[in-house]
């Protein structure tokens, strides 16, 4: 068993938990426990001692205004010297919840859910389950441009198979469409309706430049953290042109709807590149967090951050400032980490 932190407070928990924690383990419980164990390590396969940590399991429903609220008990730990640490927890529904600290050199590990369904008399299965936790470290964080696009007019187009620029610095279409100057990407939007059942919507986005593009990198939702992606760009296995797709097709029963699209998406992406003999002699770097979207809307939907520094694939994002000046705290993805009153 973990060596208990006993010490402190929980209030990083309070901040670090989605959900109101209440109670704690008072003599014995009907209800079964839980047995996990956690090795939290960093980035690099370091293991990390004297991380204190908590679990919460879920321990009924207390009814109250606005439908009332769910209560939890909850038990806390600091990892051995091998980063180990395990935890015990009742739970009436198999309902748990565990969260990390939040420590100053890395970047915080979001409170995560485990829901187990099986039992055997008083414990909850898989016994003494296994988490592996890695703490990415901070490293030199660059302030970019960024800008989460769709919410103002800059990202609407109203022309349906033509092509319009997009510059990622400006935050704007290409002129005659915008204020932007360079167009990092072409953006066509493509309908094809033939009734209100069977339809498709296209947006096609193209990058002018020979190793210009971006590349998918799918990221669990429930995974992803402040850095999302690995923090330096790939070198190579860029593409060109990326089509996001929607639509359905069918009647009644039969009616499907597809998308190209997945919550899990992201992106790295690489623009302005310059060759010379076949080799880069300079290029920008940058990434997208989320999904990008639109082809049924007509409108650019995507969070993006691009390096300002030619060569350098480092996508560590310093919130502090914003290189796109004049952003409303919705476009601006830089604004939430960076105010006070932030909540992920």
């Amino acid at each position: 068993m973990g060596r208990m932190g006993g010490g402190f407070t929980m209030n990083w928990l309070r901040l670090a938990l989605p959900l109101v924690v209440a109670g704690v383990m008072n003599g014995c419980v009907a209800d079964p426990v839980g047995r996990f164990t956690f090795s939290v390590k960093d980035d690099e396969g370091a293991a990390l001692p004297d991380i204190k940590m908590c679990i919460a399991g879920h321990k009924g429903w207390v009814p109250g205004p606005s439908f009332g609220r769910d209560e939890f008990r909850n038990q806390e730990g600091v990892t051995d010297t091998n980063g180990m640490l395990t935890l015990e927890i009742a739970s009436d529904q198999g309902r748990f919840s565990y969260a990390v600290q939040k420590l100053e050199a890395y970047y915080p590990y979001y409170a995560k859910d485990i829901y187990l369904s099986k039992k055997d008399q008083n414990k909850w299965l898989p016994w003494d389950q296994k988490t592996d936790i890695v703490l990415k470290k901070k490293g030199t964080p660059v302030v970019m441009y960024a800008k989460r696009t769709s919410e103002d007019k800059k990202s609407k187009v109203d022309e349906n198979n033509l092509e319009v620029g997009y510059d990622l610095m400006a935050g704007d279409w290409i002129s005659p469409h915008g204020a932007g100057k360079v167009a990092d990407f072409y953006v066509k939007f493509e309908h094809d309706v033939k009734s209100e059942t069977d339809y498709s919507h296209s947006m096609t986005l193209r990058f002018p430049n020979e190793g210009d593009g971006v590349i998918p990198y799918p990221v669990p939702l429930r995974e992803q953290d402040d850095l999302v992606l690995p923090r330096m760009a790939p070198e190579t296995g860029y593409t060109q042109v990326y089509v996001e797709k929607r639509g359905g097709k069918g009647e009644g029963e039969d009616q499907r709807y597809f998308s190209t699209t997945t919550e899990d998406d992201n992106f790295f992406l690489r623009t302005r590149t310059v060759m010379k003999d076949g080799t880069i002699v300079s290029a920008y770097y940058g990434k997208v967090h989320g999904r990008i979207l639109g082809s049924d809307i007509n409108t650019l939907y995507m969070k993006y951050f691009l390096n300002p520094n030619p060569n350098d694939r480092n996508l560590e994002v310093d919130f502090s400032d914003n290189l796109i000046k004049n952003l409303t705290r919705t476009q601006s993805p830089t604004w939430y980490k960076n105010h006070k009153d932030y909540a992920r």
